[in-house]
């Protein structure tokens, strides 16, 4: 079995990574037409699940005897699910400049936008595992 201190630094190098790659996908998604309401959306889902992640960090550090191993694996897959989505967008971008939006991104970008519900719905899910974790731990 691991000790605590190690568990929590890991989660807290795991909280990072994932608030990192959320930032980076909102970073990228601003670059994207605003216009369409599952981008929107999406935008504030992340912004939603950065909050979440910055209250993890702050209860993590607050509380470090506490044990939050069961956080790994969804820590992961969150940072993970973030990074590939960004990749995803801007490959699906690539053809735009600052002057002119690039038809062939714009229907690209449609494509995408039909996998944003799916990707919002798994990203409210890694939310809610940790806002039930950071219930847990008031507790």
């Amino acid at each position: 079995m691991s000790e605590p201190l190690s568990i929590t630094c890991d989660v807290l190098k795991l909280v990072t990574v994932a608030l990192s790659s959320a930032e980076k996908l909102t970073q990228a998604l601003h670059s994207l037409e605003d216009h369409d309401k599952r981008l929107v959306a999406l935008k504030r889902e992340l912004a939603d699940l950065a909050g979440v992640l910055e209250s993890l960090r702050e209860t993590v550090v607050a509380n470090p005897s506490i044990n939050v191993d069961i956080l790994k694996w969804p820590l992961h897959r969150c940072g993970q699910a973030c990074d590939e989505f960004r990749q995803l967008t801007l490959r699906l971008s690539n053809h735009t400049t600052s002057q002119r939006r690039s038809t062939r991104d714009l229907v690209t970008q449609s494509y995408l936008w039909g996998d944003t519900v799916d990707f919002r719905d798994m990203l409210a899910s890694y939310k809610l595992a940790i806002k039930v974790a950071i219930a847990n731990i008031a507790m």
